[in-house]
């Protein structure tokens, strides 16, 4: 795989903080994206428990039993990599961001880790971890290329979805993701490129057309129809492109 490494200047101004300084105080987050406005109190109970609410009801404590026992920080995943090839930077090894949820788990969500914990009476979870979290976790693409270069089979771009997942559980994630998502979901078009309804429809007529032109197939695209069997969600900013 070749990737255009970059300089170090161009690093550190890729990476380079937007925020004012009062709004890494109010936020309690020193991290390149913004996030929306939430509570930082107690952010580490918060995490530990979203985490143990997600791990309740998935199978993601299966999974991570098993990914714990067989943790190995051989850095093989690197070669496959954009982001490390990109950065240089050790820390986005992908097996070093698995490691900061999973050393979470092990600490806070093992017996052997509880019991170690309170006799050395280290290894808790602090805001500074969560920040160092938030912003490994969404500078992966979690494109999962480097599952496939793991002599033991460890899925970093699943344990990147989960950290993600806790995350966004207690209020830490990118604002322009919080703004689409509530822009699909509660805006006037349901849709995140402001195209209105008639347009779809116009649009996907002209489609039903061109079909019947050039294959002689009548496709008819049914909309908002109740009760049916299957529903599909397309990217709407390019109908003609299925």
């Amino acid at each position: 795989m070749k990737t255009t490494v970059i300089t170090d200047q161009e690093r550190e101004k890729a990476l380079a903080t937007i925020k004012k300084p009062e709004v890494i105080q109010k936020q309690k987050l020193d991290v390149r994206y913004h996030v929306e406005d939430n509570d930082v109190s107690d952010r580490p109970r918060r995490f530990l428990d979203a985490f143990a609410a997600i791990l309740k009801h998935s199978n993601y404590k299966m999974i991570l039993d098993h990914f714990i026992r067989m943790t190995a920080r051989c850095s093989r995943c690197a070669v496959a990599c954009h982001i490390y090839q990109a950065t240089g930077d050790p820390k986005d090894i992908p097996c070093y961001r698995s490691g900061l949820l999973l050393d979470v788990y092990r600490r806070h969500f093992t017996l052997g880790g509880m019991i170690r914990g309170r006799i050395t009476g280290g290894g808790y979870l602090t805001d500074e971890k969560i920040e160092e979290m938030a912003d490994s976790f969404y500078n992966c693409t979690a494109c999962r290329r480097c599952a496939l270069e793991c002599p033991l089979g460890l899925d970093h771009g699943l344990i990147t979805h989960l950290g993600r997942y806790i995350l966004s559980e207690i209020g830490v994630v990118p604002r322009a993701l919080v703004v689409s998502v509530r822009a699909q979901l509660e805006g006037p078009y349901h849709n995140t490129s402001a195209v209105p309804v008639p347009a779809l429809k116009d649009t996907l007529e002209f489609l039903e057309d061109d079909m019947l032109e050039e294959k002689s197939v009548k496709i008819v695209f049914p909309t908002d129809v109740e009760g049916s069997d299957y529903v599909f969600f397309k990217p709407v900013s390019s109908p003609s492109l299925w």
